[in-house]
């Protein structure tokens, strides 16, 4: 089974600056119309609450997880019910102290509310991330991405494979966040235990030349 496929709007601010007339509400319809099975965004970085993300909150459109740091936690309550799941990062950067997540999980518990965390994919963190409670952990595709030979590739590969396995042992679900070349795509959606992938930047560009439902189907055909 190929793994979900997420489209990130976290891009959207900086594009929209360049590229008049975007519309984020239009291209969240425009990528549910093409199949994605999530959209995620950014905690609004000024008065976060649940009119914030109301245009999201709306049939017709697919699961909505929210990217938020470290330092926003004790905010996401404010956001009301919108949000199916929130991924939890430290500024973009992978999560290495786990308390404050595992305090969030104790507020959200008794709603339909999912957490991911933002990790390295080492057997330890995967470990002390279960121990929290959260539903989910995310792997970045940066350091893949970066390698400059194929025995590094596929070294890299091997840490991805050896985390997802030990996500799912671990009670885990697994997603991947980050670009995902053509080249890689289809090993990255053929990991054991990977439910989810949200191809940041990769999407944009495919959706910048081509509009997002192609882009959509031009991604799934690289994981097929």
């Amino acid at each position: 089974m190929k793994p979900r496929v997420l489209v990130s709007l976290e891009l959207f601010p900086k594009v929209a600056a360049v590229v008049p007339g975007m519309d984020d509400l239009d291209i969240a319809y425009a990528c549910s119309r093409a199949g994605a099975d999530g959209l995620m965004v950014g905690v609004p970085s000024e008065n976060a609450n649940r009119e914030s993300l109301a245009r999201f909150d709306r049939a017709g459109l697919p699961l909505l997880c929210v990217h938020a740091s470290l330092h926003q936690l004790d905010n996401l309550n404010s956001l009301g019910s919108a949000p199916d799941r929130f991924l939890i990062s430290d500024d973009g950067r992978v999560v290495k102290q786990f308390d404050s997540i595992a305090d969030l999980k104790q507020r959200l518990s008794g709603t339909h509310q999912e957490i991911a965390v933002l990790i390295e994919p080492e057997p330890q963190i995967i470990k002390a991330v279960a121990k929290t409670r959260a539903n989910w952990v995310a792997f970045s595709t940066t350091d893949l991405q970066q390698v400059e030979s194929l025995a590094h590739a596929e070294q890299e590969m091997l840490r991805l494979r050896s985390a997802t396995l030990l996500a799912s042992r671990n009670n885990l679900r697994a997603m991947l966040y980050g670009d995902v070349d053509r080249h890689l795509a289809p090993s990255l959606a053929r990991l054991e235990g990977l439910e989810e992938i949200v191809p940041t930047n990769t999407l944009w560009a495919l959706a910048l030349r081509h509009g997002w439902e192609q882009a959509l189907e031009i991604f799934r055909r690289w994981i097929e």
